[in-house]
């Protein structure tokens, strides 16, 4: 019986003498030892200062910053729209969006040179000063009220006795405006959420021509230039929006799919322990079946879409392509997921072939697994307390997050015209302000900053969410580990398994393990901290021409990204070693590699073959779910 094996080292052929003896068999050995005693306490402390000094940074965030200001927009001068003053005008509305692309990529940082104001809803017309004057003037120069009230002015604007020339050439009201939706509480052209009125202004058939307050044309591509920016943002709302409207309108759907889905996985560990060889090759079957139906599909519509010559672009360009129907529509699409899907399928045939003698031995394995979690229930709802501190963490990290990048001062600039050989540049320069109140009329807010310590703290808090997420990943490892190490070494299995075998081995991982658990997590954090580096430096240099560095860079990425999986792995049998054994990091780390180099192609069956027959059971619970939550969406339509 696997269940009675006594530890023992069988290798495999041909391994080395240097990775040590195999380790002998004592069938006196019961694991997991009960005498031990706290190992890596030096990094336990280390840990425990770095949480606490997190703690202190979120407090010092919680003091000074102020998420309102990154929720909602703020104006020129630094007022945030919907708050205080502004309650009831919550939108923000750009004067002259055409000024945005003079500015390039510089104004990610130093914001769109135009007069931004609070208002209370974004424009629902086509408008161009002109045509306001052109109706006082066919009124004998008489002041209409009606039209004054169409202007969009700065604050405290006399619009009703000035002449509106003055008051557009001096840049006290916008020149024009066009109908604009709202993302993120700023107005911004409908262009983006709609083609029907750029399809208007490309084709001149508009009553109303847009033009600046230099009586330049306004034309839609100028429009979509200045604001290409906002783009992208645009459509994170947008699906943003349609996540939230999807998860509102089916809950219900969800949460009972939910519930569905383990029960399905319960009824399939309790089958796993009975028929695993069965279910484990019609598992293998049904997903080459898939994926074979998969690749059919993918390549006969490829030849449909081809044979018929339809380009269904919806009249869009793929930078407004909103939704997937566009990519559906492209045969270039169907073409690459046929391979892609062909790739896979070759592959896990030839894998499958190379492991298919060593299939009995990942059987068994599942099945002992299976015995084993029936046997410790609990193994059932212990994932949940993982599942919740993570949440609990990433909660923390983005809360914290935002009252940091709040914490700072506001930063003002005004916007300086160069000439050179006779072209006009639009750039911006910092401008002084004192207490808050600007001394310069021309100043605009931008954002929050002039902070000595926001960034480095925004840096440390995103360090110890690495380290904290690796720690509670490590933590339910070492748990696993002990409660199946605990089964494994039970002869008699009613009488010698304690009543809660989860809970004993969470004891002994924080009372004596705690140092350990935070020595291996730290090395993944650091890891994943330098590749998190790298993309950053990589995304710096985009744009570079410099095709050695940035090559040298996807090299060194591709580095530490298989460095840091190695670790993962190691970490994962040094935490088995440490509940067993009781010992530290290092001596645990040491062994568990010796050990998988002593039993390489064993390793691989046990860990990478198990992964992916589990793997395709998922699979296999999921297209279950599916199916049946396609059924209760076709009842309720039917119903309705």
């Amino acid at each position: 019986m696997c269940g009675n094996t006594d530890e023992e080292d069988t290798t495999d052929s041909g391994y080395s003498s240097k990775f040590g003896p195999p380790i002998a068999y004592d069938p006196t050995f019961r694991g997991p030892v009960k005498s031990r005693n706290c190992t890596d306490v030096f990094c336990c402390i280390l840990f425990v200062i770095c949480v606490a000094s997190m703690i202190g940074v979120s407090v010092f965030g919680f003091i000074h910053g102020d998420p309102r200001r990154l929720l909602y927009p703020t104006d020129s001068k630094g007022n945030i729209c919907g708050y205080g003053e502004f309650v009831d005008r919550p939108k923000l509305v750009f004067f002259d969006l055409l000024t945005c692309s003079k500015m390039g990529r510089d104004v990610e940082s130093l914001g769109c040179p135009t007069p931004q104001v609070c208002v209370k809803e974004c424009p629902t017309e086509n408008y161009v000063y002109l045509e306001s004057a052109q109706e006082e003037k066919a009124n004998r120069n008489k002041i209409l009220q009606k039209e004054r009230e169409r202007l969009i002015c700065k604050y405290g604007v006399d619009r009703m006795t000035r002449n509106i020339q003055d008051l557009v050439s001096q840049g006290l009201c916008t020149a024009y405006y066009v109908k604009s939706i709202s993302v993120a509480h700023r107005c911004i052209p409908a262009v983006f959420k709609s083609n029907s009125m750029y399809d208007v202004l490309q084709s001149g058939n508009s009553t109303v021509k847009l033009m600046s307050k230099d009586g330049d044309k306004i034309t839609p591509n100028a429009l979509a230039e200045a604001t290409r920016y906002l783009i992208e943002f645009h459509k994170f709302q947008e699906y943003g929006e349609m996540i939230f409207s999807d998860i509102k309108n089916s809950w219900l759907l969800i949460v009972v799919c939910f519930l569905i889905a383990v029960l399905i996985s319960l009824v399939w560990v309790i089958l796993l322990r009975c028929i695993a060889a069965v279910l484990v090759w019609v598992t293998l079957i049904a997903f080459f079946a898939l994926l074979g139906f998969v690749i059919y599909y993918t390549f006969n519509t490829y030849v449909e879409l081809k044979n018929s010559g339809k380009e269904n672009d919806f009249g869009l360009t793929p930078a407004f392509a909103g939704n997937f129907e566009y990519y559906l529509g492209l045969e270039q699409t169907w073409l690459a997921a046929g391979i892609i899907c062909s790739v896979i399928f070759v592959v896990c045939l030839l894998l499958l072939i190379f492991v298919a003698k060593k299939l009995c031995l990942a059987i068994e394995l599942i099945k002992e697994a299976s015995r084993a979690s029936t046997a410790m229930i609990f193994t059932f709802i212990w994932p949940f307390v993982p599942f919740l501190l993570e949440a609990g963490i990433l909660f923390y990290w983005i809360t914290s997050a935002i009252y940091l990048a709040t914490m700072g001062r506001p930063e003002t600039y005004r916007n300086v015209v160069n000439i050179s050989h006779g072209m006009k540049n639009l750039s911006r320069i910092h401008c002084n302000n004192h207490n808050g109140k600007f001394v310069e009329d021309m100043c605009d807010f931008v954002h929050y900053g002039d902070s000595k310590y926001a960034v480095a703290f925004e840096v440390f808090l995103l360090f110890m969410v690495f380290w904290l997420i690796s720690f509670v990943t490590a933590l339910n490892q070492m748990v696993l580990s002990g409660a199946f190490a605990t089964y494994y070494w039970s002869y008699n299995k009613k009488m010698d398994i304690p009543t809660f075998p989860i809970l004993a081995s969470f004891g002994r991982a924080i009372r004596y393990h705690l140092g350990s658990l935070a020595f291996g997590s730290l090395i993944v954090a650091i890891v994943k901290f330098i590749r998190v580096i790298l993309e950053f430096i990589s995304y710096k240099l985009r744009n570079s021409h410099n095709k050695v560095a940035r090559f040298m860079l996807k090299c060194f990425s591709c580095c530490f990204w298989c460095l840091e999986n190695f670790l993962k792995f190691l970490n994962k049998n040094a935490y088995i070693q440490i509940a067993i054994h009781g010992k530290s990091f290092c001596v645990a780390a040491k062994k568990a590699f010796a050990l998988i180099m002593r039993n390489p192609l064993n390793t691989v069956i046990m860990d990478k073959v198990t992964d992916l027959i589990l793997f395709l059971s998922k699979l296999m619970v999921t297209a279950a779910v599916g199916e049946y939550s396609s059924s209760l969406i076709f009842i309720f339509i039917f119903m309705s």
